[in-house]
């Protein structure tokens, strides 16, 4: 039987706005984020050796000359390597110095910038010393450039670059200059480090060491650099 008072009741209406609040919302949320740089990780093992720095002790240099690759092309090779060895660790080669110019990440953004001027490229490096964030490294991402990280995957520390972020696996795409690091094991595998995912909650503490033992124990967060605008 049909109830008389619904013929006259006014039907409910809603605005077109609000009609659109779900579909904007899953606009926002259905998509995770997923950033893949185009650029080509180098394997540091097969760098030529010198005298105290055999390919082993390369990753500094490997990880610059990635960085680089996306504004010089010679970059890309493996003798722009070892032409910046011999160039910055003249002295240490031959015995004159103690110390490896290449071992600081400081030193990593001269030598980046002494290759941009060198090649006229209008770029400007920039530098965390140490407390960034995941977010910071993300950010950096999010604009097209790579991003070199300092962390303590062996006792005296490593470096390697970041080519991509993917919020689905809540991972770094990481170009290990060395091999993959299996965060299970806490050590180095023989299989290849290039384009791995490495996933953020284990491979941020090891990041952030790196902050501890460069700070004296007073500073934890990520250290890293990275070639971007110039402002």
């Amino acid at each position: 039987m049909i109830n008389p008072f619904n013929i006259f009741r006014k039907k409910e209406s809603k605005s077109i706005a609000e009609m659109l609040k779900p579909i904007s919302a899953l606009e926002k949320n259905v998509v995770p984020l997923e950033i893949d740089l185009p650029i080509n990780g180098n394997y540091q093992l097969d760098n030529k050796s010198f005298i105290r720095i055999p390919p082993s002790s390369q990753c500094g240099y490997t990880t610059l000359a990635v960085l680089l690759s996306q504004f010089i092309q010679e970059a890309t090779g493996d003798k722009f390597i070892s032409d910046m060895i011999e160039f910055f660790e003249k002295d240490f080669i031959t015995g004159k110095k103690n110390s490896r110019f290449g071992s600081a990440m400081n030193n990593h953004v001269f030598m980046a910038n002494f290759y941009l001027k060198k090649n006229g490229i209008e770029r400007e490096v920039v530098f965390k010393e140490h407390s960034g964030s995941v977010q910071d490294v993300i950010d950096v991402l999010k604009k097209g450039y790579a991003v070199g990280v300092a962390g303590m995957m062996t006792s005296s520390g490593h470096f390697m670059p970041i080519t991509g972020y993917s919020e689905l696996r809540n991972s770094f795409k990481v170009q290990d200059p060395y091999k993959r690091f299996d965060f299970i094991k806490k050590k180095y595998t023989n299989e290849s480090g290039l384009n791995c995912y490495y996933p953020i909650e284990e491979f941020y503490p090891y990041l952030s060491q790196s902050s501890n033992v460069v700070s004296g124990g007073t500073k934890k967060g990520i250290r890293f650099y990275y070639i971007g605008d110039k402002k």
